[in-house]
């Protein structure tokens, strides 16, 4: 046999080899603007809320405060020190969220690369099921170049 089984009995796909030359391994999302300031905004109000709790004498009070101190804190540190991500390799791609690596998509299920359009957030992968992946933080210029080493891949 040639090819590996899989655990349900069908045959694995073979591997696509892809030309990954000119594209990063890493595509964090960036934030600017809006998306940068929003949760800092929202951070103040909410120490606004949280201080006084603290200061007061009550220990519920004392407690709800330090819960929502150390809420901020710990969504800050996730918002800003590992923000969503897409992976790029030569196994394939992987959509990586703030805190869970997300599931491998093998370069052999991806059927197509949907750069983003003027009015898109994110270029998107289909996959053979139909699926749509949204490429986070991959900007124009690198989905264009994957949608190109895709279709050389792709071409007997």
């Amino acid at each position: 046999m040639d090819d590996e089984a899989t655990p349900t009995g069908n045959r694995a796909a073979p591997e696509l080899l892809i030309d990954l030359a000119g594209l990063q391994r890493i595509y964090q999302q960036t934030y600017q603007g809006r998306s940068r300031v929003w949760p800092l905004v929202m951070a103040g109000l909410a120490i606004l809320f949280a201080v006084p709790r603290i200061i007061s004498g009550h220990w519920f009070d004392k407690i709800l405060g330090l819960v929502v101190l150390t809420s901020i804190a710990i969504t800050l540190i996730m918002h800003f020190w590992r923000p969503p991500a897409t992976v790029v390799d030569e196994h394939g791609l992987r959509i990586r969220k703030v805190l869970i690596d997300g599931h491998l998509i093998p370069w052999s299920e991806v059927e197509q690369v949907c750069v983003q359009g003027r009015w898109e957030n994110y270029s998107t992968v289909v996959t053979q099921g139909g699926r749509k992946v949204s490429l986070v933080g991959v900007p124009r210029e690198a989905a264009q170049r994957l949608a190109e080493a895709l279709q050389q891949a792709q071409t007997p």
